[in-house]
């Protein structure tokens, strides 16, 4: 996974690799549902702890692939091959959603009174820290 992350999702991207590399999470997601877990016990289940974050990589993956698709624009550390130019229609967070089991995928406008509301909370932070 984390080969094929680096190879067509890291640095340079582009819709054919990011759909090739879609169609492997969504194929690992069907036959890990296929899995069992052997060990059966009840304390210190290792096998159960791996299958489990084995899961949740799957879900993260298919999560950063479908956001990369969907954002149609080079921005930051995030460069489309094909769509070399930040757009303004992107200048969003985007949102990852879980629906009756299916992921959902919004772009929310960043606003000023959500980096009003970082400044805040960074002050208040940095506050706790130093006493």
């Amino acid at each position: 996974m984390g080969k094929i992350f680096y190879d067509d999702v890291a640095l340079f991207r582009d819709e054919p690799k990011l759909l090739s590399v879609l169609e492997f999470v969504r194929k690992c997601m069907v036959e890990h549902n296929n899995c069992a877990i052997v060990d059966k016990s009840t304390k210190y289940n290792k096998n159960l702890v791996e299958f489990l974050e084995f899961e949740n990589m799957l879900e993260i993956a298919e999560a950063v692939v479908i956001s990369a698709i969907e954002r149609k624009e080079s921005r930051g550390a995030h460069y489309r091959v094909d769509f070399p130019n930040e757009t303004q229609n992107f200048d969003a967070n985007s949102i990852v959603r879980k629906k009756d089991n299916f992921l959902e995928i919004v772009f929310e406008k960043v606003g000023k009174w959500k980096l009003q509301f970082l400044e805040n909370q960074t002050k208040i932070n940095t506050k706790k820290l130093t006493n």
